[in-house]
């Protein structure tokens, strides 16, 4: 699980790195001096790309299986890397949807769900509904890649789902949840 959530934020990072900032603070990249040239930026972007599909390539093989059973974020773990490997390289916003899987999203700060992860969504929206009626044009750059698969709906559903997940939480925060996540340890119970 966590070599998929350490492949997940490298490809996150190239994808930002790549777009367009879509807010002031989401401008920060690994290279801090703004004088250095396109190539080195490139090389950096290739070299975490490369590490990226080097560790997501080992994800499937690392699923454990106590008792006969596989962990169920094992499973989601190795599903995702066969779809990064299915789309020849690509995954949409990655580190969101482990953010729900983790549960991120109703501990998050209204601030940081509107000021920074929403943008993001959202941008990600827009980018699919440019391609509303070109599903086959969508994914064309990963098909000379070798991807086998185009994945547009997939990601339209994810993110229609992310977009909706943050803004119930912005529009009702969550107030039943302790500071502590367990809450039982302080005699109290929120189920």
């Amino acid at each position: 699980m966590y070599t998929y959530a350490m492949s997940a934020c490298l490809i996150e990072l190239v994808q930002s790195e790549s777009a367009p900032s879509t807010s002031a603070s989401s401008s920060a990249t690994s290279i801090p001096n703004e004088k250095v040239d396109k190539k080195t930026v490139d090389q950096e972007r290739e070299e975490r790309n490369k590490e990226a599909k080097e560790t997501m390539a080992t994800v499937p093989g690392l699923m454990q299986r106590i008792a006969g059973k596989s962990i169920p974020m094992e499973k989601f773990a190795a599903r995702k890397a066969q779809k990064y490997a299915a789309q020849g390289g690509r995954l949409l916003l990655p580190v969101f949807e482990l953010g729900y899987v983790f549960l991120i999203y109703p501990r998050a700060p209204r601030d940081v769900l509107i000021n920074d992860i929403l943008p993001r969504i959202e941008a990600a929206v827009q980018e699919l509904k440019r391609c509303r009626g070109k599903e086959g044009e969508y994914m064309q750059e990963y098909k000379k890649r070798g991807a086998k698969s185009n994945g547009y709906w997939d990601d339209h559903a994810l993110t229609h789902f992310l977009k909706g997940l943050c803004l119930r939480f912005v529009a009702f925060p969550v107030s039943y949840l302790p500071e502590f996540p367990f809450p039982y340890y302080r005699g109290e119970v929120w189920w």
